[in-house]
């Protein structure tokens, strides 16, 4: 440090260098000293007050040694201004953390935005819309430093032009009491300079006045059909309020399930019949809409991207609302038409457009319903892109889990159907299954082990239930499919090295519990079994299990009673006044 300073030009750092010497030179003198006194006591005197020692160990050092001067310079004039530039740091990294864990607040936020600006537009704000500015999304770290700066300087401006506005005031009151004459002047000649700040209040009371006289507009046919017609002529402005128009039927409270929501919107429509052809004309168009203003290259789509982003919203929001099974079936068979669009937006608009989606797959009731919304589900995973197809991947099978809970004749079609979709959905992409069918078995294979572990009676029930059995069916049933298609070479990449895991999760399963009670649960796990080995052209020895139940002594006994008919499809488990029945055994052995 010396030598590099001391040949420097500069005067200053030779005379900092010299500094640095002096202080050397006497740190080194001391030094010495103290080990000379150490001698002479004899180390008597190596122990130092407690308070010394507490110094020593706070600094990190063998010896206590004071601050240097530059150092207490550093924390005189630096070290504040350091700590708060670091806090800010660390309040900027906070609202990172914060955003990625509050991710569907911030979902309902941007719609709630989307909604309000649509309204705006319509309104006369000519904000929205606006085609010369776009929203960009900055997801580097440095970006969002930058912004959080900005935002403080923003801050910082506006508090200061406040202190300027009221000083300000002050100086016209003062001038009022102590010059009276020169403020009547000023009134004479120029008023404006004496009502500083009053503007804005005027305009806004104007405003507000202009608005309370206004209402709600009775939305009618004839309306609509005219804001098609300028749409369909290229006025982007009707097509704006077309969507306004459509954004008030899908939050209106006429055919949803949610009512007294967005009290705010513009129009109010006139009845059933204008509702219906409001809907059905925006489902209809605006796909043609969409593509007549981005043209055939998508040049103009900056300038559509907000309205299209739009529909998406108020789309969920309908399709997660809708009471009515016609209406809710409309939509959902011309949202198809529109997924292409999804793959320009941000993902978040993907997102919440597949969770409404996947809800009505999962929980409607209506056959008809599911498979529609399984068709979108099936077009947003091969037309978003990549890694959006995670997300249906998973969102399917975790919805399907959850309705399986219960299998029973008033269930049994539903379940069958949705691992159908789940199967079909997983064979699109069989690389992309090989990782969530891995993930999947794996815990189910955990599970397994957990209860041979424990041998408690609620590890018995998380293996022995409805929703185990029926994920190892949805398994079985697309390795079977998987091998019968690959057989005929329609597949290059092969899920058949999940077969041995699957299977090995099967045996150790009906050999959990080997009691007579469980006797349906068996033959429906020999059943999952057989499937995979007839389409595989494997071999996997189940007769162990089969001998077993044909050598059990409840079926060789004399029967008690002739009992209700037990379907073994249904069923995992059979009571013991069910077993001693004829029908038990009779059915048992017929299954086999």
């Amino acid at each position: 440090f010396f030598f590099f300073f001391f040949f420097q030009q500069n005067r200053e750092n030779r005379l900092q260098s010299f500094r640095f010497l002096l202080l050397f030179f006497d740190w080194i003198d001391r030094d010495r000293n103290m080990a000379v006194g150490n001698k002479k006591s004899g180390g008597k005197s190596g122990g130092k007050s407690g308070k010394d020692e507490k110094q020593r160990r706070f600094a990190g050092h063998s010896t206590y040694h004071k601050d240097s001067k530059r150092t207490k310079k550093f924390k005189n004039k630096h070290l504040q201004e350091e700590i708060e530039k670091r806090k800010k740091i660390q309040l900027i990294k906070g609202r990172q953390k914060k955003r990625s864990t509050e991710e569907e607040s911030e979902e309902e936020e941007e719609e709630i935005e989307e909604e309000d600006e649509l309204s705006k537009e319509y309104k006369g704000d000519e904000k929205y819309l606006n085609e010369d500015e776009e929203d960009e999304e900055e997801d580097d770290e440095g970006e969002e430093e930058d912004d959080g700066e900005l935002e403080g300087e923003e801050e910082e401006e506006e508090e200061a032009a406040s202190e300027d506005f009221a000083k300000h005031k002050k100086e016209l009151e003062e001038l009022k009491k102590n010059d009276p004459d020169f403020v009547k002047f000023l009134e004479e000649n120029d008023s404006s300079l004496l009502e500083f700040g009053n503007e804005d209040g005027e305009d806004q009371n104007e405003d507000d006045d202009e608005n309370e006289g206004e209402g709600k507009k009775v939305l009618t046919n004839s309306m609509i059909n005219s804001m098609l017609k300028g749409a369909k002529n290229g006025d982007k402005n009707q097509l704006k309020r077309l969507m306004v128009a459509f954004r008030c039927g899908c939050f209106s409270t006429q055919g949803t399930t949610k009512t007294g929501q967005h009290a705010e919107l513009p129009f109010e429509i006139a009845g059933d019949k204008t509702f219906a052809h409001l809907m059905s004309t925006g489902l209809k168009n605006f796909n043609y809409l969409f593509q007549l203003f981005t043209g055939s290259s998508n040049q103009n789509w900056s300038k559509i991207e907000k309205v299209v982003k739009a529909f998406f919203l108020n789309v969920s929001h309908y399709i997660a609302t809708c009471a009515s099974n016609d209406a809710l079936l409309l939509a959902l068979n011309q949202l198809e038409s529109y997924i292409t669009w999804l793959s320009k937006l941000n993902s978040k608009i993907s997102k919440k457009l597949l969770k409404s989606v996947l809800d009505r797959w999962s929980e409607h009731p209506d056959l008809d319903v599911k498979a529609s919304a399984f068709r979108n589900i099936r077009e947003m995973a091969l037309k978003v892109p990549f890694p959006f197809a995670n997300s249906c991947y998973k969102g399917v099978y975790l919805n399907y889990v959850r309705e399986s809970k219960f299998f029973n004749p008033s269930t049994t079609q539903k379940i069958e159907f949705m691992a159908d979709c789940v199967v079909e959905l997983y064979l699109l992409d069989p690389i992309l299954a090989y990782q969530h069918a891995f993930v999947y078995i794996r815990q189910l294979a955990i599970h397994l082990r957990n209860f041979i572990q424990t041998q408690t009676k609620e590890a018995l029930s998380h293996v022995y239930s409805w929703q185990f059995i029926n994920s190892i069916r949805v398994w079985s049933n697309l390795l079977s499919r998987h091998a019968s298609s690959a057989s005929l070479g329609k597949e290059k990449v092969s899920l058949n090295q999940l077969m041995f895991p699957l299977v090995q999760v099967i045996l150790g399963t009906i050999r959990a519990n080997g009691s007579p009670r469980y006797y349906p649960l068996r033959f429906i796990c020999i059943d999952f079994i057989n499937n995979i080995v007839a389409s595989s052209q494997s071999l996997v020895n189940t007769s162990s299990f089969i001998l077993e139940v044909l050598a059990c002594a409840d079926l060789k006994k004399k029967a008690k009673g002739v009992g209700n008919r037990l379907n073994f499809e249904l069923h995992l488990k059979a009571s013991k006044s069910q077993r001693a029945s004829s029908t038990f055994q009779v059915t048992s052995k017929t299954f086999l």
